[in-house]
């Protein structure tokens, strides 16, 4: 936890950063995290099963990420280990689970925990894994409730410029408060979203490129067909024009 602060408030104070943030999961990386829920008033033995995908964020992360906030509040520095436990839900979580009503101060218990979080805020749908995929029930939690079970984080840059001009400074960054950290996947979310894309994109190159061999193949067959049957009415053709036959009734 105290990594994740020390890093996160150099991070944030970086010349060219306009906003830094950090999540359980990465946006677009072909990534997730599922957990189970129970909704007012159910038990483990009665209830059915509730998937939602999950994210732990910092305070600042539906800023910095540029996901509106339709409803309520979100996550502040007061929310940690020892304030009330609190969660943000999508638009999607909303309607799945509250339909027609206000989930402002709904209550509900993520089973792998046992903990019983009250939802503060509504944000808009995002995409989670990849950017062709349906969009399904997201929850999001504070990072400092998790306490040590916080596990992996990954930390996002806004940036005023070229995001991967930075990658030297922020590994400065990284090694000035562990050496012994490794930083290994550096790259721009522009880049991670076209890494989802990559295998469609092979497909349409591979599609294209028979298509056009298919369309070569059938304009070679269609000459080599023409030409034969011209060759074979060569005499016929010959009668024709000595008959008088204009070229353009020929052809």
């Amino acid at each position: 936890l105290r990594l994740y602060q020390q890093l996160f408030e150099r991070l944030d104070h970086l010349p060219g950063v306009r906003a830094a943030t950090f999540a359980r999961v990465e946006l677009l990386a072909d990534d997730n995290w599922f957990n189970d829920f129970l909704l007012p008033g159910e038990t483990e033995e009665t209830a059915q099963s509730h998937d939602t995908n999950r994210q732990i964020a910092g305070e600042n992360y539906f800023e910095t990420m540029e996901i509106p906030v339709l409803r309520g509040r979100v996550f502040t520095a007061q929310d940690d280990q020892h304030g009330q436990r609190v969660a943000v839900v999508s638009q999607a979580f909303a309607d799945s689970f509250f339909p027609g009503q206000d989930v402002l101060g709904k209550h509900v218990t993520i089973t792998y925990h046992k903990r019983d979080v009250e939802i503060v805020g509504v944000v808009a749908d995002t995409r989670y894994m990849t950017q062709r995929e349906e969009i399904k029930p997201l929850l999001y939690t504070p990072w400092q409730q998790e306490g040590e079970e916080i596990g992996t984080m990954h930390f996002a840059l806004r940036t005023a410029g070229e995001p991967t001009a930075l990658a030297a400074t922020v590994r400065e960054v990284v090694h000035e408060l562990d050496r012994n950290l490794p930083v290994t996947e550096l790259s721009s979310q522009t880049d991670r979203s076209q890494v989802t894309l990559g295998q469609e994109r092979l497909t349409a190159r591979l599609l294209s490129f028979f298509g056009a061999l298919a369309l070569l193949l059938a304009a070679i067959g269609l000459s080599g067909m023409l030409a034969h049957s011209v060759a074979r009415r060569t005499n016929e053709i010959g009668i024709r024009m000595a008959l008088g036959a204009q070229s353009a009734n020929v052809l």
